[in-house]
């Protein structure tokens, strides 16, 4: 899974986190939420805000890329995906 995909269909808030492991061994996890305002690097988590309409929104996180910018290391592997939501979900 290199890159994260999947719509939403939202009521209230909608939190999902992304652990993942580099190539320097290191796992590190990605948070995006609607409940966020600023982004924030920390050494083993990135807080990432969303904005989202209501109704159905399409959700895609180029997890090598953010990697890369955020971190100058390699994505290797997704090694958990947790959705905390209000909100109808669907992964293709």
């Amino acid at each position: 899974m290199k890159e994260f995909e999947h719509e939403l269909h939202v009521y209230t808030w909608f939190i999902n986190m992304l652990q993942m492991l580099d190539d320097s061994n290191v796992r590190r996890r990605f948070r995006a939420s609607n409940m966020t305002c600023t982004t924030k690097v920390r050494p083993f988590v990135c807080s990432l805000p969303l904005k989202l309409t209501d109704g159905w929104n399409n959700i895609q996180i180029n997890l090598v890329e953010l990697t890369q910018r955020l971190y100058a290391t390699q994505f290797i592997e997704a090694t958990r995906l947790e959705v905390s939501c209000c909100c109808c979900c669907w992964c293709g």
